[in-house]
């Protein structure tokens, strides 16, 4: 069976045959992890051959699968397949194996979307997950963003008398992402419910410092101290435009524009500028931000951006939009995949017939070069509205393997008299540097192709010099 399916990259899934089996060998001793997991033991030195042996008598060879994918001529991936069983409307879905170095990058989702995809072409109604151990939480989140649900599970013993939870997941294909996603989807910057995470040392230690009185902001840009910041740093540096060509392109004559995260009104008063958009609408959950963004349309003197408080994915306009925006690494604050992938099929579902969504993010590569980043601690000086003058400290600790950028900033604040507590202002933040290869399966999941894009490099901040892209989105 050749697979068509769009996966990071591009790149095909397809058949595997014996004289693969050197290559399936090599990237099951590299996920050694899946075979200790579901069977309590290591890679064996034949189970590759295994799986060209292996398979229910009664199911015809032209039904049994064995597939993978190749990245510039390595096997990163493979699963095996059963069609038509345990009857002729369901397919079985026996080991799905993905190569550490590519795990957390949407290739699992583009395989079984594809594979989804395939099945139901060839009147496949139902694909059901076999073996699959409840402890592998990974694999379990996948499975349940996609729509799978448990069909069965119960206790069995692996090897060396090791007890697994073995569950059967069933879903209908073509497979969808759960439409509860979108509701659920929430940006780590998020107030409602969050939990205060612990500041990134050496930050931490001042919850906990005699003479320091240690006030925890939630959301950083609701702040005013922090809003403060922002706007001395804007007034010194001026402000970053390398995203701005790249949105402009998704935005045509006469175009209804709307903006998720829309800040304080920096890309859309730009494109009211210097587009023909009819109208742009900017959705932002915090009041400060949106105050600063109507003064800098009111200075601009243009009344076509309207802007609106409240949470983008509870956001129901009376109309659709021909052009959705999600700018300037907004899509960084979701961290999880099932919540960037309902805040996109949220966008998709805002948008009129022939609507396009720009998505500006780090380019491949970035993750490399932002590795400097990881302990760097920085202080800065700003002055806020008032005139007084203040220090912000920045620490920040990023994992390049999982892309996760973990930063805290801290301002100390000058005590009220003599021996009282210095007040310091804390605030903590989650990002996940997305690049278009890790986003590709996460674009299928929410029925979106991209078929433009607009490269760029960050010529500001910490990260200055890492490559940026704009990339255009339209539905399936």
């Amino acid at each position: 069976m050749t697979l068509r399916i769009t996966v990071p990259k591009g790149h095909e899934v397809l058949a595997l045959t014996p004289d693969d089996g050197p290559a399936l060998q090599d990237l099951l001793q590299r996920c050694d992890d899946y075979s200790r997991l579901t069977f309590g033991i290591p890679t064996g030195a034949a189970d590759a051959q295994s799986q060209f042996l292996e398979g229910l008598q009664h199911v015809p060879e032209e039904r049994k699968h064995l597939v993978g994918c190749r990245v510039e001529g390595r096997l990163v991936a493979a699963a095996d397949l059963l069609e038509g069983y345990p009857d002729a409307r369901t397919a079985a879905l026996g080991m799905l194996v993905i190569d550490p170095e590519w795990r957390g990058r949407g290739l699992g989702t583009g395989i079984l979307l594809g594979l989804g995809t395939e099945l139901a072409g060839r009147g496949v109604k139902r694909l059901r997950v076999d073996c699959h151990v409840a402890e592998n939480t990974r694999a379990v989140g996948l499975l349940k963003r996609l729509g799978f649900t448990e069909s069965s599970r119960e206790e069995i013993t692996v090897a060396a008398g090791q007890t697994r939870t073995r569950v059967l997941w069933t879903a209908d294909l073509p497979l969808r992402p759960r439409e509860e996603a979108s509701l659920a989807a929430r940006s780590d910057y998020s107030r409602a419910g969050s939990p205060v995470p612990r500041p990134v040392p050496p930050l931490d230690r001042l919850l906990e410092l005699p003479g320091v009185n240690a006030v925890v902001e939630p959301y950083y840009f609701d702040s005013p101290l922090f809003d403060d910041y922002e706007r001395d740093v804007e007034r010194r540096t001026g402000e970053t435009d390398w995203d701005l060509a790249g949105l402009a392109s998704a935005v045509g004559d006469g175009a209804r524009v709307l903006e998720a995260g829309c800040g304080t009104g920096r890309a859309l008063v730009h494109l009211a500028a210097t587009t023909k958009a009819s109208r742009l609408v900017g959705v932002d959950t915090s009041r400060p931000a949106l105050a600063r963004a109507r003064a800098r349309a009111a200075a601009a003197g243009t009344d076509q951006v309207e802007f609106v408080e409240g949470d983008f994915l509870a956001y129901r306009p009376a109309t659709a939009f021909d052009a959705v925006l999600l700018a300037d690494c907004t899509l960084n604050g979701f961290t999880d995949e099932s919540a960037a992938v309902g805040l996109l099929t949220h966008a998709r579902s805002l948008l009129a017939p022939g609507g396009r969504i720009a998505v500006s993010v780090f380019d491949d590569g970035a993750p490399a070069t932002m590795s400097h980043l990881d302990g760097r601690t920085v202080v800065d000086s700003f002055a806020d509205r008032d005139g007084c003058h203040h220090i912000v400290i920045w620490s920040m600790r990023f994992d390049a393997d999982t892309a996760l950028l973990h930063r805290t900033a801290a301002v100390p604040r000058s005590a009220s008299a003599p021996g009282e507590p210095v007040t310091c202002v804390i605030s903590d933040m989650y990002d996940r540097i997305w690049t278009p290869s890790t986003l590709s399966g996460l674009f299928t999941a929410a029925g979106l192709s991209v078929t433009g894009r607009e490269p760029a490099t960050l010529d500001s901040g910490a990260a200055g010099g890492a490559p940026t892209v704009t990339l255009v989105l339209t539905p399936v």
